[in-house]
């Protein structure tokens, strides 16, 4: 039995926790013991862990790397549960991970990068340096990660891993509960519905602003085109004043926090996510997963999970143009986009499925362990 200690920041609705999920309910629990410890958790992620009988024990509080009692409190836990294997994730649970790891001498210490730290702090790096001389492993989720480890942060080859991101096959609905969607949301079948999905609270990465302001240009010309945002947040009513501002509040729907998000990929044409960096970009490879084609900026891992012009579209970052153009293409030409959905499907089937990923990080286990 390989006992297996997970430390992340919050478990909420991110792709960290959703993969987190997919572990515990692929976990074999004759050959593997998991618990999950983070600062918060909240939404429904949390509780649909713990039905797979996944413990999660709550922090609570945490003001810091240097924040001692929550060292403690894990250094506890470790006592507690005696771990085989550390593994941290996010940069508050790779905190917490890398130090208590190797005060307590757990066998095997891994932290993740998740992240696509263009915005990180020179402190930050140096602290992920000694994270990573203190880990035994560092895990990239996509390309890009993977390269800030060996570039950036310089880890040795031989303790850096790519594991990439998964998704989950997507949901099917019947035409009955699409239909019952629309009229929920007053879209009507002719409309042009363009689809974004993620967290209010970070606007210089996700970039709803420009997302809006550019579908308000294309709205001018398209008057059944609709924006679905997906998500909630402390900046949600700011989106909400600039679609008011720009006159496309009744063509912009803010749907709030969505547990099924597949729903709305049903009733949706194509997905536009136009960050400013992104470590994997786990949303449009879900968007894909549901025959969406996606239109994405050039940064991240975005640009390995999108195939321009074959799955969809890769614009310039904060090229509004192009961006414009390429939203504009895709309601003129409805047919080759919904190619590009079926290509997109199996693309992000072969390759970035949660299958894969869980296989390849149990696998990772079983080496290591085994080492």
């Amino acid at each position: 039995m390989i006992k297996v200690l997970h430390i992340l920041q919050d478990i909420n609705s991110g792709g960290v926790e959703r993969r987190r999920l997919s572990i515990a309910k692929k976990l074999n629990h004759e050959e593997f013991e998991l618990k999950i410890v983070c600062i918060n958790a909240y939404n429904d992620i949390p509780n649909q862990i713990k039905e797979e009988g996944i413990e999660i024990i709550e922090l609570k509080n945490y003001s810091g790397p240097f924040d001692w009692s929550a060292h403690k409190k894990v250094q506890q836990i470790i006592s507690e549960f005696k771990p085989d294997i550390i593994h941290g994730a996010v940069f508050e649970g790779v905190t917490l991970a890398a130090i208590n790891g190797f005060i307590k001498n757990v066998p095997c210490v891994i932290i993740e990068e998740t992240s696509d730290p263009v915005n990180r702090s020179w402190r930050g790096h140096f602290l992920m340096k000694i994270f990573g001389f203190l880990a035994n492993y560092s895990i990239g989720v996509s390309k890009t990660a993977e390269h800030y480890l060996l570039h950036k942060v310089k880890i040795p080859a031989k303790k850096v891993k790519l594991i990439q991101n998964g998704v989950r096959s997507a949901k099917v609905y019947s035409q009955q509960a699409c239909d019952l969607l629309r009229e929920k949301w007053n879209i009507t079948p002719q409309d042009f519905v363009f689809i974004s999905v993620g967290r209010m609270n970070s606007e210089p990465q996700k970039q709803f602003k420009v997302l809006i302001q550019t579908f308000a240009k294309v709205a001018q010309v398209h008057k059944n085109a609709k924006l679905i945002l997906v998500g909630e947040g402390n900046q949600k009513q700011e989106y909400i004043d600039l679609a008011q501002k720009l006159q496309v509040l009744d063509q912009v729907i803010f749907t709030g926090y969505q547990a099924e998000v597949d729903q709305f990929f049903a009733i949706s044409h194509t997905f536009c996510l136009f960050s400013a960096f992104e470590a994997f970009g786990l949303v449009s490879v879900e968007a894909q997963m549901n025959k969406i084609p996606a239109i994405v900026t050039q940064v991240g891992g975005l640009k390995y999970t999108v195939v321009n012009k074959e799955t969809g579209f890769v614009v310039e970052a904060h090229n509004q143009e192009q961006m414009h153009d390429k939203m504009m293409y895709a309601i003129q030409n409805p047919e080759q986009m919904k190619q590009m959905g079926q290509r997109a499907f199996l693309y992000v089937n072969t390759h970035f499925h949660e299958d894969q990923y869980v296989d390849n990080l149990f696998k990772f286990y079983h080496q290591i362990i085994k080492k």
